[in-house]
């Protein structure tokens, strides 16, 4: 009985912070902000509690990113630094914020942001933020300088307890795209169908990730010639319910179909629709 209180207790509370997630930047103003999180701090008394709310809103933040709903990104990331949470939640806070700056086209602040996260958050978000500084370097054409942020962010995942599974994933994509772009077309393509498992996994709790691999793994295989292959597998992703966020996926299958220059790949942990392979 106590049990079911306690949860319905967390659901009422938690309704505001469903609202505000879902509202458009022009509504929600410092001073709105400023009234929500007064009486959600006034609610909010049990430490459990307050760890529930940052682990919903880490989860909300993620879900937002991958299906490119970068206001609600904004508003989770405010959230998290607004709120008076456990210790850590500050950092992913900022790391969220980085990404939010990314995703509006404000790269040099986004870097900064990014870069304080990696010298001084918690192992598990400065791995985080090391594979997004590398996608900024591979966005930029500098694939050799992003290498040394995966290969980091990997030795740094190592030492936490549990790996995150997205740090994880997004390490081994990334360093096969770095191949790819090398020339090494086929170790690039070795490495994708290796990660294929990883990918599936990490793909049942992050539903875009996975057509977002599979359109990276559909760019080598056109690469090494494997064009039907390419063709067919690109046909999957179109037809996942994320197709309209990820523009790039559509051009991936005309380019191929076309037999076209150059197949566009998504770069994990980087907002940009337009990343070329």
């Amino acid at each position: 009985m106590q049990t079911a209180a306690k949860t319905s207790l967390f659901l009422t509370n938690l309704t505001p912070l469903k609202l505000v997630c879902e509202l458009p930047d022009e509504v929600v103003s410092a001073r709105f902000y400023q009234q929500i999180v007064l009486g959600l701090t006034k609610a909010l008394r049990s430490e459990q509690v307050l760890q529930d709310y940052g682990d919903w809103l880490v989860r909300v933040a993620d879900q937002a990113y991958w299906q490119r709903q970068i206001v609600k990104l904004e508003h989770v990331s405010n959230m998290l630094l607004a709120l008076p949470l456990p210790p850590g939640f500050k950092g992913v806070g900022r790391y969220y914020r980085g990404m939010t700056l990314v995703c509006r086209g404000r790269h040099p602040e986004a870097r900064d942001v990014l870069e304080r996260v990696a010298e001084g958050g918690a192992l598990g978000v400065r791995a985080r933020a090391l594979v997004s500084l590398g996608a900024s370097e591979f966005i930029t054409g500098d694939f050799q300088s992003a290498l040394p942020f995966y290969v980091e962010a990997g030795r740094i995942a190592r030492q936490v307890e549990r790996i995150d599974p997205l740090v994880e994933f997004g390490v081994h994509k990334m360093i096969a795209a770095v191949k790819g772009e090398d020339g090494d077309h086929r170790r690039s393509v070795d490495d994708l169908e290796r990660i294929f498992p990883l990918a599936r996994m990490v793909g049942r709790e992050y539903r875009p990730l996975m057509s977002d691999y599979l359109n990276s793994y559909a760019v080598e295989l056109a690469a090494v010639g494997r064009l039907e292959e390419a063709s067919n597998v690109s046909r999957i992703v179109l037809a996942s319910p994320y197709a309209s966020a990820y523009p790039e996926w559509r051009e991936t299958f005309d380019e191929i179909a076309g037999r076209g220059l150059r197949p566009s790949r998504s770069v994990v942990g980087f907002c940009e629709t337009a990343s070329r392979a």
